[in-house]
């Protein structure tokens, strides 16, 4: 989400952006009780978490539990070269299925055949897959 960060505020008004460099799931659940506590959460909130490591279930839940009264929760997979891209995008997927306020960005699906939209280490966004990726987030942001 990090390299999206241009396309996500050119596409989503008056989006606010907390991404980071190798955020870990852990991490990304502190932030949100912090957030949670200081009373800084929109009623949409967009969760792009798993890329660098492991997403289980019980972290989804977490994630859930913190974000009780948003209205919409929208999650984005991930497409990483990695161990863990297809569990990650299995627990994001079922826990998705499992709260009516969550959204799903399937990302990998979208860009799995568009090596044009990372460099050569195949997740890092090239503006093109930013921007489509931007795109994507808005889409669920504004939709039903």
């Amino acid at each position: 989400m990090l390299g999206a960060v241009p396309a996500l505020v050119g596409a989503i008004n008056g989006i606010q952006v907390d991404a980071a460099v190798s955020r870990q799931v852990s991490n990304g659940v502190a932030l949100l009780q912090d957030l949670r506590t200081e009373g800084v959460l929109g009623d949409v909130v967009v969760i792009g978490l798993g890329s660098n490591g492991t997403f289980t279930g019980g972290q989804f839940d977490q994630i859930m539990s913190v974000l009780a009264d948003v209205t919409r929760v929208v999650f984005v997979n991930v497409k990483v070269p990695r161990s863990w891209e297809q569990p990650n995008d299995g627990v994001i997927a079922t826990g998705v299925q499992r709260y009516p306020s969550t959204r799903l960005v399937d990302w990998y699906d979208a860009s799995v055949d568009h090596p044009e939209y990372f460099y050569a280490d195949q997740y890092h966004l090239r503006p093109e897959g930013a921007a489509e990726y931007a795109s994507m987030i808005a889409a669920a942001v504004a939709g039903p």
